[in-house]
């Protein structure tokens, strides 16, 4: 290996040190209180899947003209009715 060369610029040749005032980190760092306890969905909320399916037989009903469909996919957003576990298709 080869030594490095004299010529090589080092940082303290390019200026002299700053030295920087900065104000302390504003952001928040620490969480809001009560934010460390499980969020619980109040009763009668459906759940995020209830709303994904009930938008989805809503739009289903909606292109494929099956006003069934889309008033199931409303009952559901309402409460009315939820969706069942293991999801069969119709035969």
């Amino acid at each position: 290996m080869s030594e490095p060369s004299s010529n090589t610029a080092k940082p303290s040749d390019f200026g002299n040190a700053t030295v920087v005032h900065d104000a302390p980190q504003q952001a928040a760092t620490m969480p809001e209180p009560g934010a460390d306890e499980e969020q619980q969905e109040p009763v009668g909320q459906q759940s995020w899947k209830e709303k994904v399916v009930a938008n989805a037989k809503i739009t289903r009903g909606t292109l494929l003209n099956k006003p069934e469909q889309k008033e199931l996919g409303h009952q559901i957003l309402r409460g009315e009715t939820t969706v069942l576990k293991s999801s069969q298709p119709d035969n």
